[in-house]
């Protein structure tokens, strides 16, 4: 994959690095402290060479995550470009993409969807990867006991995720 384009926005979970090719929203990055500087390099490195900042370019996706973060969006319309992911993955993640706003599953009947009723662990493992967080939900996936379980942004931002989704929300909430 050649000439992506990146930017940046703000929310309530901390700033989100966007990265857009030419066939939809690549990655989107929980961008933190002093290592979100470095991030468009780690990407370049792993995804293409030729990166290059462009706002404009994530100018839709910025709109409608600001949206989601006013309660005023309860599903994306924006292309996903998942060809980085393997087909299990793609799966897993086409799956989670169809958890209704506000409503959660377990791994398990996530892994039950996709016809992989023994999976649920590789399930977890295929939303850890989840390229794109936030646009294809995996914070709507829990454990069994009702326990939230992992995220890649962390524990806290799955909480802030889950309550703004439950209208629980008081207030922009502090997520360093």
């Amino acid at each position: 994959m050649a000439n992506l384009t990146y930017g940046t926005a703000d929310s309530p979970v901390g700033t989100l690095l966007l990265v857009a090719g030419k066939t939809g929203l690549v990655r989107l990055v929980y961008a933190r402290g002093e290592a979100a500087e470095d991030e468009p390099d780690r990407i370049a490195a792993a995804i293409s060479p030729q990166i290059v900042e462009d706002q404009d370019s994530v100018g839709a996706a910025r709109a409608q995550l600001d949206e989601y973060f006013a309660d005023t969006r309860r599903e994306f319309e924006l292309r996903v470009d998942l060809a980085a992911v393997g087909a299990f993955g793609r799966d897993v993640l086409q799956a989670a993409a169809a958890i209704p706003y506000g409503q959660t599953l377990t791994y398990g009947a996530l892994a039950d969807l996709i016809g992989r009723p023994r999976a649920s662990r590789a399930v977890g493992n295929a939303l850890a990867a989840n390229p794109v967080p936030i646009v294809v939900p995996c914070h709507r996936v829990l454990r069994m006991d009702g326990g939230r379980g992992g995220y890649a942004g962390g524990a806290e931002i799955k909480r802030v995720l889950l309550d703004i989704e439950d209208g629980r929300r008081e207030g922009p909430p502090a997520v360093s």
